[in-house]
């Protein structure tokens, strides 16, 4: 997977110059297929060797790896056999992200007629918004080919949420029958966020969020040996959570979800939601990366029996998420 510009499905957005740490989580939530978006295929067969060009404007923008990204966001695969999402045409280096690395198409490549459409829109309200985009009955590229028929799928969307500045992989259905052939040999596919992916030699440069093993239950590494693989499609409702794991100070939180207080902690915390906003999920992360909380409590969360430190907080609303850092003493 080392040079994985021919085997590549990616979102990128670029450019990013500081390092950001990423706290990973496995959810579960009812996977819901778009309604009344916006479509970058339009009707045409595509495969991941074939150019999509389109522009997006996500409405609002988001912050990754440190940076902050314009709103207007271009799909562009003039120059690679794959879709690009990125914040200019033809970058030469970016932050990619990746939910799933393999060679895929249209389920239409056959008939003529798309099958597989790629939209995407935006929800929420102001200061929380949600940019959702999705790869709908995505076949897979080897399979049709080599038997001229496309039993094999996934449904993948990828969300972004203002203000947390959350990124979720959310998987639908899917059905993989014939991995090896799907997959082009390898063990899977792979998954994760890439902070730097040189687009002229194909390369990643440095190390990568990674995922590897069972799709349901998958192991989350930041490491260099990012030639990792997902064995097997998660199952429906299953959900991919990268947490910036603190707020720079480019990465303001100006999401009003929710309010978390206090932020130095002796036994407990506060969630106050806005006005008609109902909880959903508290998550508490140390700064491993390790969730050590996850509750649906909607007032006061104990931390009692959690050692000192710093930890994470992440709040899910029906309107939107919030998160922020808080001191345990």
């Amino acid at each position: 997977m080392k040079k994985i510009l021919q085997s590549l499905f990616v979102v990128m957005l670029m450019p990013f110059m500081h390092a950001q740490i990423y706290n990973f989580s496995l959810l579960s939530s009812p996977y819901v297929a778009l309604t009344a978006s916006t479509s970058v295929t339009n009707g045409t067969v595509w495969t991941s060797w074939s150019g999509i060009s389109a522009t997006a404007n996500i409405g609002f923008n988001f912050v990754a790896n440190g940076n902050l990204n314009t709103n207007a966001l271009h799909f562009d695969t003039n120059f690679v056999p794959t879709v690009v999402f990125s914040n200019q045409p033809n970058p030469n280096t970016g932050f990619i992200f990746a939910p799933i690395i393999a060679d895929t198409a249209d389920r239409g490549f056959v008939s003529g007629t798309s099958q597989s459409n790629i939209s995407y829109k935006t929800e929420g309200n102001v200061g929380s918004r949600i940019f959702k985009l999705e790869w709908s009955n995505m076949g897979f590229y080897n399979e049709i080919i080599s038997d001229n028929v496309s039993s094999d799928f996934i449904n993948i969307q990828l969300w972004l949420y203002e203000g947390s500045n959350i990124i979720e992989y959310r998987f639908g259905a899917s059905n993989i029958s014939n991995p090896a052939q799907s997959f082009d040999g390898d063990p899977g596919f792979g998954c994760g966020l890439y902070p730097q992916f040189d687009f002229n030699t194909g390369e990643i440069i440095g190390s990568a969020y990674a995922l590897s093993g069972n799709g349901s239950s998958p192991t989350f590494a930041y490491t260099p040996n990012y030639e990792v693989y997902v064995t097997s499609a998660p199952a429906s409702g299953t959900v991919y959570r990268f947490a910036p794991s603190a707020l720079s100070t480019n990465e303001t939180n100006t999401s009003t979800a929710a309010e978390i207080f206090p932020t130095i902690v002796d036994d407990s915390f506060n969630i106050k939601p806005r006005s008609g906003s109902k909880i959903k999920s508290v998550t508490v992360f140390d700064m491993s990366g390790r969730m050590i909380i996850n509750t649906k409590k909607t007032d006061r969360i104990s931390m009692s029996g959690v050692a000192k430190g710093i930890y994470n907080v992440v709040v899910e609303t029906d309107s939107g998420n919030t998160s922020s850092r808080i001191i345990k003493r």
